[in-house]
C-alpha cells in the first residue's frame, strides 16, 4: 500500500493454460481514476491512454506480465481506488472464462501530518502606581507574554517557524539574556532555539520594525526595550516531533514588553 505522493506498481499477469496457443490477445487494465500514470514495461505495448496491452500471441502454458507504476498524489490518501484487468479479445475462444478478470484495490495511506494548537495568554507583571501587586495594564507596565503550540498530529514538522506582531502601544524587552525563552515540553526534544544577540545575522530571531523587513536591528533604550520593534519571528532548527500515544509534543515562549 503506498503513501500518498509515493508510487505503486501494478502487475497484471495473464497466463495461457492451454491446451493450444492463442493469438490476437489484447487485455484491458482500467486504471483507475484519481491516480496518475507514470511507466510501463511493455516496450510500447501498453497504451496508458486507452488502458489496451496488445499482447498478441502466448504460448500454451505461459504467461506474459506486465507492470505498471502509478502515483498516487497528494490528496489521494483514505480513499480506495480499484484497478481491474480483463481479457478483452482473443483469437481463441476461453473455454474457462471465469477467471478473465481480476481486480485489486488500492488504498493510499494518508501522509502523517502535524495537527498544531496555539494559544497566546499574557499577564501583568509590575506597573508603576501597584508595583506587584494588583498590578493592570497602564503606561509603564510591564507584560508577560507566553505563546504555547502543541502538536497533535501523527506527523512531524520541520522549518518550524513563529511569528507575532506588537500592538502599537507596546514595546519589546530585548535588554538583558535576550527578548525570548524558549521551553520543550518532556515529550519534545527535537526544537532546537539559537539566540545568539540583537544583530546577529545567523541566529534563529528576526525583528521587523515595520520599515525593515525582518533585518531590523533592535537597540534597548533606558528601559530595557526598543519600541521600534513591530514584529518578529523564529525560524527554529530541528524537529517538532509528533504526537505519541497520549503523549502530547509542546513548547512555550515568552516574552516581555512595556505599555507605552
Amino acid at each position: 500500500t503506498p503513501t500518498e505522493g509515493t508510487n505503486v506498481e501494478f502487475t497484471v499477469t495473464v497466463t495461457n493454460n492451454g491446451p493450444h496457443d492463442t493469438t490476437g490477445v489484447l487485455v484491458t487494465d482500467d486504471f483507475p481514476a484519481g491516480l496518475a500514470y507514470v511507466s510501463d514495461d511493455s516496450g510500447g505495448l501498453y497504451n496508458s491512454v486507452t488502458g489496451d496491452w496488445s499482447i498478441g500471441t502466448i504460448a500454451k502454458a505461459t504467461s506474459a506480465v506486465l507492470k505498471i507504476i502509478a502515483n498516487a498524489p497528494v490528496g489521494t490518501g483514505g480513499n480506495d481506488y480499484t484497478n481491474t484487468a480483463f481479457i478483452n479479445t482473443s483469437d481463441v475462444s476461453d473455454t474457462v472464462s471465469c477467471n478473465d478478470s481480476d481486480s485489486i484495490i488500492v488504498s493510499p495511506n494518508t501522509i502523517p501530518k502535524p495537527i498544531f494548537a496555539i494559544s497566546k495568554t499574557s499577564l501583568t507583571s509590575w506597573d508603576p502606581i501597584n508595583a506587584g501587586t494588583n498590578p493592570i495594564a497602564i503606561p509603564g507596565a510591564l507584560m508577560l507574554y507566553s505563546i504555547n503550540v502543541m502538536n497533535f498530529g501523527d506527523g512531524a514538522a520541520e522549518e518550524f517557524i513563529i511569528s507575532d506582531s506588537l500592538a502599537s502601544e507596546l514595546s519589546l524587552k530585548v535588554d538583558g539574556a535576550g527578548p525570548f525563552t524558549f521551553t520543550n515540553s518532556a515529550y519534545l526534544t527535537s526544537l532546537i532555539y539559537n539566540y545568539v544577540n540583537l544583530g546577529d545575522v545567523t541566529d534563529d530571531v528576526e525583528f521587523d520594525d515595520g520599515s525593515n523587513f525582518y533585518t531590523y536591528t533592535p537597540v534597548a533604550d533606558a528601559n530595557g526595550v526598543d519600541s521600534n520593534v513591530r514584529a518578529f519571528r523564529i525560524n527554529f532548527g530541528g524537529t517538532f516531533d509528533a504526537q505519541v500515544g497520549a503523549n502530547t509534543p509542546s513548547m512555550d515562549l515568552q516574552f516581555k514588553v512595556r505599555v507605552k
